[in-house]
């Protein structure tokens, strides 16, 4: 690996505290926290000032659409949950309309179009 991965993080709660930001820091050889996002503005700044990280926002649409400013490598979106549901409940209305155009998951939306990467081996 040439440098660093710089990482955004969505979602500062307890979990991105305890987990994603805390591991993030303690292997600082190899991720540089890039961007944190929440939409409480004391959650977001205290982390922000705890992990010294230089980009902080209010929404994920704000940090994407900001991206080359922050020129993450890596996005740690800390809470599935809604895309979860999101996307169930697009694939069982597709079930139940078949003859209808199929419905996409936003995050398929998101992501159509990009490119994934596998972790190096």
């Amino acid at each position: 690996m040439a440098g660093r991965l710089r990482v955004g993080v969505i979602g500062c709660g307890l979990i991105a505290q305890v987990m994603h930001l805390h591991y993030l820091r303690e292997l600082a050889d190899r991720f540089e926290i890039a961007a944190v996002c929440d939409v409480s503005d004391e959650v977001r700044s205290t982390c922000a000032r705890e992990y010294g990280v230089p980009e902080q926002f209010a929404s994920w649409q704000e940090l994407l659409e900001s991206m080359f400013g922050v020129s993450a490598d890596v996005w740690s979106v800390t809470s599935y949950t809604q895309l979860y549901r999101d996307a169930h409940q697009i694939e069982r209305w597709n079930r139940l309309h078949p003859a209808d155009t199929p419905r996409v998951p936003h995050i398929t939306a998101c992501l159509d179009g990009t490119d994934g990467v596998s972790p190096p081996n």
